[in-house]
């Protein structure tokens, strides 16, 4: 009646060394390429290059926006 307990791991891979982790992936691109993946921009930095033009997204940049309503049970 209270709910159903679980367990989940979360995985949150990073890199420590950005430059030599390139490195070994176009080092060994045919068995770890897939493994380099390029990120989302940087949001504050994302948000100057919008606020300095005029609201326009950098080339190649797309957005989406989400807004959540939460509700906790009581």
């Amino acid at each position: 009646d209270a709910g159903t307990a679980y367990l989940s791991t979360i995985t949150s891979p990073k890199t420590t060394d950005k430059e030599k982790f390139l490195d070994f992936c176009l080092d060994h691109w045919d068995s770890y390429g897939a493994m380099l993946q390029i990120g989302a921009p940087q949001k504050a930095t994302l948000q100057e290059y919008m606020d300095a033009n005029d609201g326009r997204l950098p080339p190649f940049v797309e957005i989406t926006t989400l807004t959540r309503v939460n509700i906790r049970r009581g």
